[in-house]
């Protein structure tokens, strides 16, 4: 009797956790915070959902610990946006559907330095680009303000109305853009030629921001491409340029061909690039034309391929 007793007892006290556990809400386990590095004046978008399925309304709210730092932007498809104002901290706290998910955003100072100079006799200026980061940035603008010194020896600035854009600019990694300086201006009224000269020192060139696929790694597969079977002719003024590129490893690999033309002098004078993906252990048969009137003191030209294996680390 005091056996059944009991187990009415504990099969009692057994319904009443199940009730009380219905009652409470489901607890969610802490959500494990994923560390990344941005750069100030990077503008990104970051894929928080499942790469294999995307869902509109996936991401319900975002926040950000310090919006001085991060700010971020709530958008669809399981997609977040990004700005990096200033060096310091931020966590990101994402609501999804599935749950929350924090990101730990440390923002550095963007180690991408631009310098300018010009050849000798200032017909032509060269823009460096030094990038000291990890990152493969995949298109990096910039403004340029031209010094020029008119025949009465008056001193104009030029700044270029929009910036411009250098494509695949790898990590640790040097590109040198080279532009022909013309000087020619026309007064006013008269619409006469008036030839002015490069101060060089007295040129700006300066970042305005980056671009990269955030949350991708890279690893460089340049030094194992191999290009050959290179042949170039020239068809009504224009220059073409046909070549085989073979990629033996078991990556795909992607990125841009350069073309970097010189002049009799062994002088940089213009860089031609087209993008190109080739498949894994493959051979692929690749093209670039520009026209002839494009670089006048064109004499001979060295290919140089900067294509990457790159993986997605995003999640």
């Amino acid at each position: 009797m005091k056996m059944r007793q009991w187990c009415k007892r504990i099969l009692c006290v057994c319904l009443m956790i199940v009730f009380i556990a219905q009652l409470c809400p489901p607890m969610q386990a802490e959500a494990a915070v994923k560390k990344m590095i941005m750069y100030v004046d990077e503008d990104a978008t970051y894929y928080t959902g499942d790469p294999d399925q995307m869902v509109k309304d996936y991401v319900r709210s975002v926040k950000s610990s310090n919006s001085k730092v991060v700010k971020p932007a709530k958008q669809e498809y399981g997609y977040i946006g990004l700005w990096a104002r200033k060096p310091g901290k931020a966590l990101i706290t994402v609501q999804t559907k599935s749950g929350t998910k924090k990101y730990q955003i440390m923002v550095k100072k963007l180690d991408v330095k631009v310098s300018f100079s010009a050849s000798k006799d200032k017909k032509y200026y060269y823009l460096k680009f030094q990038n000291d980061t990890d990152i493969y940035f995949h298109n990096v603008s910039y403004q340029c303000t031209l010094a020029e010194k008119s025949p009465e020896g008056e001193i104009c600035y030029t700044t270029s109305e929009y910036a411009f854009g250098v494509n695949d600019l790898l990590a640790h990694r040097s590109l040198i853009i080279p532009r022909q300086y013309i000087g020619t201006h026309y007064e006013e009224g008269t619409h006469a030629k008036v030839q002015y000269t490069l101060v060089p020192e007295e040129c700006v060139v300066e970042l305005v921001g980056v671009e990269r696929k955030f949350g991708y790694q890279y690893k460089e597969m340049s030094s194992k491409l191999k290009v050959g079977k290179i042949t170039d002719k020239l068809k009504k003024g224009r220059r073409y340029i046909t070549f085989d590129v073979t990629n033996p490893t078991s990556h795909l690999v992607d990125g841009r061909v350069y073309c970097m033309i010189y002049d009799k002098k062994d002088r940089l004078i213009g860089v031609w690039d087209e993008y190109y993906s080739i498949q894994a252990n493959s051979k692929k048969s690749c093209e670039m034309s520009f026209t002839k009137s494009t670089y006048p003191g064109f004499n001979h030209y060295k290919l140089v391929p900067r294509l990457c294996w790159q993986s997605n680390n995003q999640g």
